[in-house]
């Protein structure tokens, strides 16, 4: 089972193999963790650590995360811990979901 606690260590532990499969897997534990939204108050703590903050938003930026962006900013936006405005609204903006465009819309007529 995968805790933030266990998610902090292994990234002190092998950081520096960020890549290929440790990074999917580094990617998936992260989203597992942020969309089960438990204990959010531990990860927020260890953000602290620029580096380690740095890490986690490279991991939910990146494409394999698309799909679970939408689920972390509700739960960002609806659930924050009452301490952790400042956290919360920083991780919004990091898996904020692009905005959806009409292609199909009509063209603005000009006057």
């Amino acid at each position: 089972m995968t805790t933030y606690a266990t998610l902090n260590k292994a990234w002190k532990d092998y950081r520096h193999c960020d890549k290929g499969t440790v990074d999917e897997l580094f990617t998936d534990a992260i989203l597992r963790l942020m969309v089960e939204w438990k204990n959010v108050e531990a990860v927020a703590l260890d953000m602290r650590d620029p580096e380690y903050k740095k890490f986690i938003h490279s991991h939910l930026q990146s494409p394999a995360a698309k799909e679970d962006r939408e689920s972390i900013y509700s739960r960002a936006k609806g659930s924050c811990p009452l301490t952790q405005g400042a956290f919360c609204a920083e991780l919004m903006e990091v898996v904020r979901p692009a905005p959806k465009t009409d292609l199909l819309a009509p063209l603005p007529i000009a006057k």
